[in-house]
């Protein structure tokens, strides 16, 4: 039977899940390639992203309730980085724009919207995408900015559960443990052995948060508007 709080957050993931299936992508024309032009680009971002969150928070879902450990914090864990992909795509779009910087503007478009690790391997010349680390880092301030925190939580706690999650990720200790307990001489393996510890609450909270975050913020995102032809030399 779930807890109260347990059947509260599950019905906030079915609200959350129902906004996701009532959105709309209109067709996002390809703009000037001006630097400036930056509305059609975010609103790109923002829609890549937000199906991107949409099918991961579902199977996300389903895999706890199927009670498959590893994958339920592999996708929880790609959902976290989908939300730090909406925040620091709009932190740094702002960023660049306050400098006025035109150079660190192109600069940042351009990681953003086709960076790709895989392909600079094979041509130099390719966009290099932001790191995820400095992108989860600069999500955890965001986040942190919204609340006042209590003095047993301290900044980042955001990034902090990502690192955590991580550790089920890789082929490491956590993930191993999740399905094997030593007894005595010997060490046992059961896919039972996953139900020992219920991290499922705590994946759930991370679930709603992540989700409801990427909802929010990639409307933020979508909402950029183009410079102003004068700009970088004016506001």
């Amino acid at each position: 039977m779930k807890s109260p709080e347990t059947e509260k957050i599950s019905n906030d993931l079915v609200a959350i899940g129902e906004r996701f299936a009532g959105l709309r992508f209109e067709p996002v024309a390809k703009g000037n390639q001006d630097v400036r032009s930056v509305s059609w680009r975010c609103k790109a971002i923002a829609n890549a992203n937000l199906l991107r969150g949409e099918e991961l928070l579902r199977f996300a879902i389903l895999a706890v309730n199927e009670h498959a450990i590893i994958t339920a914090h592999v996708l929880t864990r790609a959902l976290d980085e989908t939300l730090a992909a909406i925040v620091g795509s709009r932190v740094k779009i702002e960023a660049a724009n306050a400098a006025r910087n035109e150079k660190r503007l192109a600069t940042t478009l351009n990681k953003l919207t086709c960076g790709s690790q895989y392909m600079v391997n094979t041509r130099p010349d390719f966009p290099k995408p932001y790191g995820v680390g400095k992108l989860v880092a600069e999500t955890a301030e965001f986040l942190d900015g919204l609340v006042d925190l209590p003095p047993e939580i301290a900044p980042g706690e955001f990034g902090r559960n990502y690192g955590f999650v991580s550790e089920f990720v890789h082929p490491s200790i956590g993930s191993f443990s999740v399905y094997q307990k030593f007894e005595g001489a010997q060490i046992i393996f059961d896919r039972a052995l996953g139900s020992r510890v219920d991290p499922i609450p705590q994946l759930l909270v991370t679930l709603r948060m992540s989700g409801h975050f990427i909802l929010a913020e990639a409307q933020k995102l979508a909402s950029i508007l183009d410079l102003p032809t004068e700009w970088p030399t004016k506001a």
